[in-house]
């Protein structure tokens, strides 16, 4: 496959669980794929009622988290082979933190493990391109 088929494959497969969402960053050989996740209003309040039912994950949150949750227009998170990474953001980490939690609990449960898998089946028949 190549990078352009690759890349509309992932995409497609994350849209089905979660349709505001970009790749912006995809590295087949490093096995690297980091997704920019848009978020409205309605997600945002739905991300501070999730912080309200998990207070014991969320124990650090203050005024500036609630603040910067209702600011945030967008999250990104970022799987390769040493796993997830979010928070690449100027937002407040608990706030950030929250927002990745969300959408990978609400919307993408599995697919982590499931990325992960997709990408070393990418990188192995890229490698032979």
């Amino acid at each position: 496959m190549t990078i352009n088929e690759i890349h509309t494959v992932l995409l497609k497969e994350v849209r089905r669980h979660y349709d505001k969402t970009e790749i912006i960053h995809l590295d087949i050989p490093l096995g690297e794929v980091e997704f920019k996740f848009n978020l409205d209003h309605e997600d945002r309040m739905r991300i501070l009622e999730f912080m309200s039912e998990n207070p014991e994950i969320f124990s650090e949150a203050n005024d500036d988290t609630a603040k910067d949750i209702l600011e945030m227009d967008n999250i990104c998170i970022r799987f390769d082979e040493e796993g997830t990474y979010f928070g690449r953001s100027s937002y407040d980490y608990t706030a950030c933190s929250a927002a990745a939690f969300f959408i990978l609990d609400g919307y993408l449960n599995s697919f982590p493990d499931r990325i992960e898998q997709m990408m070393e089946n990418y990188r192995e028949g890229y490698s032979l391109n």
